[in-house]
């Protein structure tokens, strides 16, 4: 059964060959399709326009916090020197 197998494989890959000429290996230079292209062009600015809406909402977000970091370190300072 090995055999018949191995005859198999063999004669499959004499019969249908796999040449180099054949396979084809093609680049593309997604930066250049995203920096030149119209439709890269107005994507870019969609995210460039939701990168600084997030900043902006993360930024909020991280004053709050270090607000509510503030206001619990004076409650703790307060805590610590009543007892």
């Amino acid at each position: 059964m090995k055999l018949l197998i191995i005859v198999i494989s063999i004669i499959f890959f004499i019969i249908n060959p796999i040449k180099a000429i054949d396979l084809k290996i093609v680049y593309i230079d997604t930066d250049k399709i995203l920096n030149e292209s119209k439709a890269g062009i107005d994507i870019k600015k969609q995210l460039d326009a939701i990168n600084k809406k997030n900043v902006s909402k993360f930024k909020k977000i991280e004053k709050e916090l270090v607000e509510e970091e503030k206001r619990f370190l004076n409650k703790k300072i307060f805590f610590l020197m009543k007892n």
